[in-house]
């Protein structure tokens, strides 16, 4: 009885496993024909949405922490899963024409979108290109597509799309026509189970991609979701967009995190200064190439007016200011939240004028690069999704006023700072501008009058590379006019404060190139050498003190003279800031201020990883 129950039991398991057996051999020849049949577009696809994957070389030899061989074939089997499941669609379908044109769409366009960006303008997608997407005003995409995409280079690439397409189309045409009846049998015998195998491991990663998906959004943390490359993550341009979609939307939360926080701050400390009365003026500059001001040694006169200010003893101008991120959004960040820069990330800091307000500074913000709803004067709930200056919470707490305008010029922006500043009956004020500076298309950033179309082409003849063309020597010339401005625009500030104790900084968010060392225009989001790296980082910093400033806090303008070598790194501007306006908080860091006597540097890392002084030499 027991032999016959067994015997039962063991014919049942092998039928099932005969069935099992069955099913997939049915499957792996219906994958392997559908897969012949739509041979071009399995192989196209498997190529182009691969790409990432196959770059990566070092993966199919390395096993290591953080990229082993079981990542990269993971990721490789991924691919091939969605390769195989859009030519099964396409060959079922019963409109094939039509869903393989919808395919090829599918594949080629978002491919040609993210090649073209990556390779024009050095920009990979991922939650930073996002944003920048988000943050870009009409104004810079129409200087963006005038800067990248309408130059040689993006036309010789998009006639190699072209060509590319008409192969494709070509042998679409040969192999619907003869070449898909040609089946050989290695196709159908170790083709089909290579295939098969293949798509049945990537269908495996996809489910543990999957679930960790969804634990990353059930705790709302994208870093759960393989963030940091420990566990195989689609590589096809698809799930990336997707991966950076949702890690935007993490970080918004992040920063509704940080306006609690700040709320939680101004609830638990206090600042005080020692100032009766003062007017602090911080202004943040565009793209402004420290080596083109010639306070730092360029051959032409772009800075008459800051010249004129050092010879009178008014102005400083720091020799080693390096900013920590090539982005604006992300070099804000890094400024206005005041923490121990080597070890704390900013979001873990303070938000800095809203400790000027703490301490009875009336704080006003104006910034020429965005437009704020407004209400009354008080932000709404419009802000950007990266830009925790104007989180309505933040800003409620930090400012007393906030302009809802930008103008074409930054000097409008600063005529109107002034008149409302003047209004202002308030003994303590600090005040932020951030201006539109040398912002690329430079050409737009400054009136078109004689006095600020000094520099022509001709002024270019020490320049002796014989790539430089006129057109070159224009685009310099409208950068070296637009840093005119730019010094003109700083001297309406200077004589407005010239009777009142004063101080102002400025300092530009962080750098670019307009054909100095390179056929280069603007900036690429890639880690470059030594020279991108010091063109893009290396800032100017000044500090401008009223003759009342100076007659009352003598020893402050000693401190900054004494202080124009040291090195530093513009996050940490907060604490120059909270010095000169003689500020008592806890977020004050004495070594962090290179005012301070106990002032120590430290290495300024940038925000991709890098330390600054290791890839630049700055002695």
């Amino acid at each position: 009885m027991n032999n016959n129950r067994l015997n039962h039991i063991l014919s049942f398991v092998h039928r099932i496993i005969h069935s099992l057996k069955e099913w997939l051999h049915r499957c792996s020849m219906a994958i392997a024909f559908a897969t012949w049949q739509e041979f071009p577009l399995f192989i196209t696809m498997g190529l182009l949405w691969g790409l990432e994957v196959i770059r990566d070389n070092e993966g199919m030899l390395r096993w290591d922490r953080d990229g082993t061989l079981f990542i990269y074939t993971g990721r490789i089997a991924m691919v091939m899963t969605l390769t195989i499941a859009v030519c099964w669609f396409v060959h079922r379908s019963k409109k094939k024409n039509v869903l393989r044109s919808i395919a090829y769409v599918f594949v080629l366009l978002p491919i040609i979108l993210f090649t073209a960006i990556r390779q024009i303008a050095g920009i990979n997608i991922c939650e930073t290109s996002l944003q920048l997407i988000l943050e870009t005003t009409v104004e810079e995409a129409t200087s963006f597509f005038k800067l990248y995409v309408l130059q040689q280079n993006s036309l010789i690439y998009s006639i190699y799309i072209l060509l590319g397409i008409s192969v494709l189309v070509v042998w679409e045409h040969y192999w619907h026509k003869q070449g898909s009846r040609l089946m050989p049998i290695w196709w159908n015998s170790f083709g089909r189970w290579l295939i098969s195998g293949t798509g049945l491991v990537g269908t495996l990663f996809y489910l543990v991609y999957i679930s960790l998906l969804g634990f990353a959004i059930v705790s709302n943390n994208p870093s759960r979701w393989q963030w940091y490359g420990k566990a195989p993550m689609p590589q096809d341009p698809i799930s990336k967009l997707t991966f950076s979609c949702y890690a935007l939307r993490g970080m918004r939360a992040e920063i509704d995190r940080v306006a609690q926080e700040s709320e939680n701050y101004a609830q638990h400390n206090t600042a005080t200064t020692d100032c009766d009365t003062l007017h602090v003026v911080f202004v943040v500059g565009e793209s402004y190439i420290r080596s083109h001001a010639a306070i730092y040694g360029y051959p032409l006169p772009t800075t008459p007016t800051i010249s004129h200010e050092i010879e009178q003893g008014q102005l400083y101008a720091f020799e080693d200011a390096v900013s920590p991120a090539p982005l604006t959004f992300q070099a804000m960040q890094e400024i206005f939240f005041t923490r121990d820069v080597a070890t704390t990330p900013w979001h873990n800091g303070v938000f800095f004028p809203m400790v000027f307000r703490m301490a009875g500074f009336h704080v006003s913000y104006f910034d020429n690069q965005v437009v704020m709803a407004t209400d009354s004067d008080r932000p709404t709930t419009t802000y950007r999704t990266l830009n925790p200056m104007f989180h309505p919470l933040i800003a409620n707490l930090s400012y007393d006023y906030l302009s809802s305008k930008s103008y074409d010029y930054d000097e409008d922006l600063v005529r109107a700072f002034i008149s409302q500043s003047s209004s202002i009956d308030k003994p303590l004020q600090f005040s932020i501008l951030h201006l539109k500076g040398q912002h690329f298309d430079a050409a737009r950033m400054y009136p078109h009058e004689a006095r600020f179309e000094r520099f022509k082409i001709a002024d270019y003849n020490f320049r002796k590379e014989t790539w430089l063309t006129n057109e070159h020597k224009q685009h310099i010339a409208d950068y070296d006019n637009a840093t005119l401005y730019n010094d003109y625009v700083l001297s309406l500030l200077f004589e407005h404060y010239r009777d009142s104790s004063a101080v102002i900084v400025y300092l530009s968010d962080h750098g670019e190139e307009v054909y100095d060392f390179r056929k280069q225009w603007g900036r690429l989001q890639q880690m470059g050498d030594a020279q991108q790296t010091t063109y893009y980082h290396r800032v100017p910093l000044m500090v401008w003190l009223s003759p009342s400033y100076i007659q009352t806090f003598p020893e402050r303008a000693t401190q900054v003279r004494e202080a124009l070598h040291q090195p530093f790194l513009t996050a940490n501007v907060s604490q120059l800031l909270f010095s000169l306006a003689s500020l008592h908080s806890t977020c004050y860091t004495p070594t962090s201020d290179i005012l301070n006597p106990n002032y120590h540097s430290t290495p300024r890392y940038l925000i991709d990883g890098r330390n600054f002084d290791e890839v630049v030499s700055t002695r």
